[in-house]
C-alpha cells in the first residue's frame, strides 16, 4: 500500500489502539469530551409546528438510550450481524439506532427516503431484514409493499402509531413505535450484550447506490472503513493539515444519512467528541 509521506517510520496504521469497532470509537469521543458534554442535539417541535431552540443530549444520555434501543431490537429479534433497515431522513434516532447497532452487533441498511417502493422491496428481500425503522411520514408508502416482504415482521415509527396504523398491519406482523422499542429494551433488565462484540472486520452496515442507473446495488462495509477514516483524519489534525476537532465545534447534519460519506463524517466528528446537531 501507499504510505503518506508525513508517515515518517512507514509504518501503515488503520485504527486506534483500543478502538476495534464504532461503539468504542464512540467511547472515545466521550472520553475526551467528557460523559456529560453535549453530543447529538435536535429542535423540538411544538404542537403548532413551531421549531425551538437546540436541545441536546449528552454522551452518557446517548450511549443510556442507545443501549436501551439496542436491547429493544434484541428483543424483537435483532440477533448480532441481523440486517435492521433505517428508511428516514436524518434525525437524531437514526443516530441512536446506529449506535445502538454498533453495541449489539448488528447490520444497519440504511434507505435514502428519496426511494421508490421496487427499491425499498429489492433492498428489504436481499438484506433479508425482519426490522425496519421508518420516519412517519414513510409508513404510507410502505404500507403498500409490506404484504410483499415476508422477511419483516416488525416495523418501527420514530414517533407516535395510531390504533388504525396498527390495525392496518399485515397479519402476523407488529408496527411499534420508537418510545415502545426502548420501554421493551429496559423491561426485566436490558438484553444481554453478544457474547462477541463486534471486531474491526465485522460489517457494521450495507450501504446502497442511488438507483439512479438502475436497481441499487449493496456496498458492505465493516467497522475499520469508517475507523480507518477516523483515524486518518486524527492523524493529519496532529500534523497541523487539518484544524483541532473538539466539543466546542458543532456540525450540522445535512447530508443523507443513507450515504456513506456522512456515516464517515459522523465517525470522524465522535471520535474526536465534536457537537452534531440535526436541522429541522
Amino acid at each position: 500500500p501507499r504510505i503518506a509521506a508525513t508517515s515518517t517510520d512507514g509504518k501503515l496504521t488503520a485504527n486506534f489502539e483500543g478502538v476495534n469497532n464504532l461503539h468504542e470509537n464512540f467511547l472515545q469521543g466521550m472520553n475526551l469530551a467528557g460523559e456529560n458534554a453535549d453530543y447529538l442535539g435536535y429542535r423540538p417541535q411544538d404542537k403548532d409546528g413551531k421549531f425551538g431552540p437546540y436541545k441536546w443530549f449528552t454522551f452518557k444520555q446517548v450511549k443510556e438510550k442507545a443501549t436501551s434501543v439496542g436491547s429493544g431490537l434484541a428483543k424483537l429479534g435483532a440477533a448480532p450481524q441481523s440486517c435492521v433497515g433505517i428508511f428516514s431522513p436524518n434525525r437524531i434516532e437514526w443516530s441512536l439506532v446506529e449506535h445502538a447497532s454498533y453495541i449489539y452487533n448488528q447490520i444497519t441498511v440504511p434507505m435514502y427516503d428519496t426511494l421508490g417502493v421496487d427499491a425499498i422491496k429489492h433492498m428489504a428481500m436481499e438484506t433479508e431484514m425482519s426490522i425496519l425503522v421508518i420516519a412517519p411520514e414513510k409508513l404510507s408508502m410502505l404500507s403498500q409493499i409490506w404484504p410483499q416482504l415476508p422477511l419483516v415482521r416488525t416495523v418501527v415509527i420514530l414517533g407516535d402509531v395510531s390504533e388504525e396504523a396498527r390495525a392496518g398491519a399485515p397479519e402476523g406482523t407488529r408496527l411499534v413505535s420508537f418510545d415502545e422499542v426502548i420501554a421493551l429494551g429496559n423491561e426485566g433488565g436490558l438484553a444481554p450484550l453478544p457474547e462477541t462484540v463486534a471486531g474491526p472486520q465485522d460489517i457494521c452496515t450495507i450501504c446502497y447506490t442511488s438507483g439512479t442507473t438502475g436497481t441499487p446495488k449493496g456496498v458492505v462495509l465493516t467497522h475499520m472503513c469508517f475507523l480507518s477514516s477516523a483515524h486518518g483524519v486524527k492523524q493529519r489534525i496532529r500534523q497541523g493539515f487539518i484544524p483541532t476537532l473538539d466539543n466546542s465545534d458543532v456540525h450540522l447534519s445535512i447530508l443523507p444519512l443513507a450515504h456513506c460519506l456522512e456515516r464517515s463524517v459522523h465517525a470522524i466528528l465522535t471520535s474526536n467528541g465534536t457537537r452534531i446537531g440535526f436541522n429541522q
